[in-house]
């Protein structure tokens, strides 16, 4: 019996632990998120392999697809404005998100035309997110 509590009070434990995590990280990607989309206007993307593990960390009021069936569902020049999201992990005190902003876009032939990658470094400092850019790829 005294056995069967201890591995209850840990399960527990380990529980509210997971919990906690997968709250901060959400909150930190909803940082993110109005960071690079403060209009909430764009569509978020997550490859179809990350999908089940990321989807839990965007914001409920944002609209969530899988990459590989939006890329079909809007083969024209100018799909609708999206946001990849492919890394939430945790670096110490910090949590690391990457994003490609304007990842799908299919330009006219001859011009070249991509998004814009980020990796932020996201840390809660006195209760607020500092979201710092440790690299940024424009092509």
């Amino acid at each position: 019996m005294f056995r069967t509590a201890i591995a209850a009070t840990i399960l527990i434990a380990a529980c509210a632990t997971a919990n906690r995590q997968e709250q901060r990280f959400r909150s930190a990607v909803e940082a993110v998120l109005a960071k690079v989309d403060p209009t909430h206007a764009a569509v978020i993307l997550i490859d179809d392999a990350r999908m089940e593990r990321l989807r839990v960390f965007v914001p409920t009021d944002r609209t969530i697809v899988a990459l590989n069936r939006f890329s079909k569902d809007h083969p024209e020049e100018r799909p609708p404005y999206n946001i990849l999201l492919s890394l939430v992990e945790a670096r110490g005190k910090a949590i690391w998100i990457d994003v490609d902003v304007q990842a799908v876009s299919h330009p006219p032939p001859d011009v070249m035309a991509c998004g814009t990658g980020y990796r932020f470094e996201v840390t809660l400092v006195s209760g607020r997110w500092v979201i710092r850019t440790v690299h940024e790829m424009v092509c």
